[in-house]
């Protein structure tokens, strides 16, 4: 896939170019794997740290056996900002963690579990952006 790297801050890179000026960012080709298929057999994840500049639906997609097979802590980044770029919403990320993965959202002040109501009241005001879910 495309990766946009990101020349002067290099933690704002994502697959997607999020609204950079170009004079700014270089773009890639890199190979991508998705984490039910690449850990290590018998390995148990007890946290998992998602913060990739709006790909975290992609990447929670890909480790939805994992999420409801090990049930680890799920620590991630969401907001209107970069996650619209990939045309992940509060309802997506809702859906794929409460609802498919049967885990409950809070955010880092503990306040939660929030309902889809109070999520995407979060993400639309960008009231919170990081969240826990287990």
């Amino acid at each position: 896939v495309s990766f946009v790297v990101h020349k002067e801050l290099a933690s704002r890179s994502s697959m997607r170019s999020v609204g950079y000026p170009s004079d700014v960012t270089e773009t890639l080709s890199v190979r991508t794997e998705d984490l039910d298929s690449s850990l290590p057999a018998g390995y148990v994840p007890h946290l998992l740290k998602v913060d990739v500049e709006g790909a975290e639906h992609l990447v929670l997609r890909g480790a939805l056996r994992t999420l409801t097979t090990h049930r680890p802590l799920v620590l991630f980044e969401h907001q209107k900002s970069t996650a619209s770029h990939y045309g992940s919403g509060p309802e997506e990320m809702f859906d794929l963690l409460a609802g498919e993965a049967g885990m409950r959202i809070f955010d880092m002040d503990g306040e939660g579990p929030y309902s889809l109501d109070g999520f995407r009241e979060a993400y639309e005001t960008g009231s919170r952006w990081n969240f826990l879910a287990f």
